[in-house]
């Protein structure tokens, strides 16, 4: 297979470029608006593209790494810090949201790993190191050199919204998961709107914690939909019961251990508090 690479724009064509990766054209010219959309995809109503990254992988192939296995989905709430090798069986594989890739291949674990990644407002800050990259259409450019990149468009999935835990629980049923394991979605398990310590911002930093609320409605409506089983994990500290009460000296560090806090919980409407 060739490798994925990003279709330029023609040395002729006198375009701006963004932070974003984005590109456009100052004014309007039908012959250029053409050519731009060969080589980009048009942000709605404006002289803007973005690239357009051609020989990826589909992400359909990632199917035989999932098939009757259990997926462990791994969001980004203060449970994650506490997140360590023993939470996983060797078999499992690992569908990481975002940043929580980092803390994850900090584990330096043998199992199967996909990052998945939705905003491109997010850069290059996912990168997995060993695992597959799993990119919609519209963000490959970030990544077009990953070795390892993937990628899919919400249409090819069965997903009832765009949020990327509704991605990995829409992949898990797709390619026919035995059971999905949600770990660190403490704001559905304990109403804790946090991130972790590990991914070196506050939550707030996307937009009013409280929108989690919402987002645990719709993560329910996709396992609902999907009807895989399901089981809730919030690993913790040992004998502590958040993952902020311990802050252990480098000089005297605590011994490690899988605690864990597990349920599974019931599935309710999707209606407003």
């Amino acid at each position: 297979m060739k490798k994925p690479k990003l279709l330029e724009v023609p040395k002729n064509v006198n375009v701006r470029y963004y932070e974003d990766g984005s590109f456009g054209i100052p004014r309007r010219n039908r012959e250029i608006e053409a050519i731009m959309d060969r080589i980009g995809e048009r942000l709605p109503n404006q002289l803007r593209w973005w690239p357009i990254v051609v020989n990826t992988e589909s992400f359909v192939n990632l199917e035989p790494m999932v098939v009757g296995r259990t997926v462990c989905i791994i969001a980004k709430g203060p449970s994650l810090d506490h997140l360590c090798e023993e939470h996983f069986d060797p078999e499992d594989v690992i569908i990481t949201l975002n940043e929580a890739i980092h803390k994850v291949e900090s584990l330096d674990l043998q199992n199967q790993l996909i990052a998945i990644q939705q905003d491109r407002e997010l850069g290059r800050t996912c990168w997995t190191k060993r695992g597959a990259m799993l990119v919609p259409n519209y963000t490959a450019h970030v990544y077009y050199d990953h070795p390892n990149l993937y990628t899919f468009t919400q249409k090819q999935l069965p997903v009832v919204d765009s949020l990327t835990a509704s991605v990995a629980i829409a992949l898990a049923g797709m390619f026919k998961a035995k059971d999905i394991k949600m770990f660190c979605f403490d704001a559905m398990t304990h109403k804790d709107l946090r991130y972790a310590k590990v991914i070196g911002h506050p939550s707030s930093k996307g937009g009013a914690p409280e929108r989690f609320f919402k987002n645990s409605r719709r993560v329910r409506k996709q396992l609902e939909h999907t009807a895989l089983p399901h089981t809730f994990i919030t690993p913790t500290a040992p004998a502590q019961p958040s993952s902020y009460t311990q802050s252990p000296s480098p000089d005297n560090p605590p011994e490690h251990h899988a605690s864990v806090h597990t349920e599974s919980l019931e599935l309710k409407p999707d209606t407003e508090d």
